[in-house]
This record gives structure tokens, sequence and C-alpha cells, in this order.
């Protein structure tokens, strides 16, 4: 069972662990030999992890002649994805556009991607509007530089219909804008 304790350092693990699972690949030979094999696989749970990390830990631990304890983090695991498993948590991964290893089933999985879902319509909006502003900065130094009425009044077109365009993607969002 993961204690109080755990559940709260869990939580920090939580916030870091896309970056935690990315900086390194599992664990070293030092801390396979103290480490609590219940919490790692809370941390790894709270964090998304499939059940390949336990055999990405069995091999890092091997080299130093270590077997994890695969019951207790698996046990962790579980009680990990219950704080994973969120549509809050779903929402900030969509956002961020990582991938989604599909490690949540049944309630929690639906919960979760219907976060996972906003998260990336929102990060599509957010995509587009940066394009469209970028486009728009391109448009309005054209025109600065443009050496004719005739240049000034197509850029002075392309920025009215990329002000348009930014408007229509700050109002509607995802799918109105083209």
């Amino acid at each position: 069972m993961v204690s109080a304790r755990s559940r709260s350092g869990g939580l920090a693990a939580l916030l870091l662990a896309p970056w935690l699972l990315t900086a390194c690949a599992t664990l070293s030979p030092e801390e396979c030999r103290v480490v609590d094999w219940s919490e790692q696989g809370f941390r790894d749970g709270s964090a998304g992890a499939s059940e390949s990390r336990l055999n990405a830990h069995a091999e890092a631990c091997a080299r130093a002649g270590i077997l994890p304890d695969a019951p207790a983090w698996s046990a962790g695991r579980a009680e990990g994805l219950r704080l994973y498993c969120v549509a809050e948590v779903g929402y900030r991964e969509g956002l961020s556009e990582r991938p989604y290893a599909r490690v949540c089933s049944g309630p929690a999985e639906a919960e979760f991607l219907a976060g996972y879902r906003a998260g990336e319509d929102e990060a599509y909006v957010r995509r587009r509007h940066q394009e469209a502003r970028d486009d728009l900065r391109r448009a309005e130094m054209a025109y600065s530089a443009a050496g004719t009425d005739e240049e000034r009044a197509r850029w002075g077109y392309e920025i009215r219909r990329l002000r348009s365009r930014l408007d229509r993607i700050d109002g509607f969002g995802p799918g109105w804008f083209w």
C-alpha cells in the first residue's frame, strides 16, 4: 500500500513526470539497490507509464544483479494511474501534445480522453493562432518594405485578411477558421 506521504510526493512527481521520464531512461544501479518498488510503480503510474516501463527497470537493474519486485511495482502503478487517468491530466497531456500510451481503462479512460481531446483542440487552436500571427508579422514587414502603391495595396489586403483570420480563430476555435 502506498503511504499518504508517498501520495503527496506522487503529486509532485505527477507534475514533473513527463520531464523525468524523458530525462533518463530508467534507474541507475545505485537506485536499483535502494528503490522502493511500490513507490517507483506509483511514480511511473502517475506519469502515465505503460507496463513496459517495468521491463526497462528490469534491464537497468540487471546490471546491478537486482530483480524488480513486479507485484509491488504493479500495485504502486495502479495507485498512480488513479491520479493520472483524470480529465485534468488528460487535458494537460493533450495540450502538451504528448502521445497517450493507452494506460487508462473503463470510465477513467473516458474521462482522461475527454480532457485529452480538449487539450489537443486547444493546442491546435494555439498553433493556428501562432501561425496566423507569424503570417501577419511577415505581411506587415512586407507592407513596410513595399516600394509601390500596388504592392502596398496587395499587402494591405493580405493584412486585413490575416487580421480577419485571427479574429475567427480567437472567436470560434478549431474548425471555424479555414
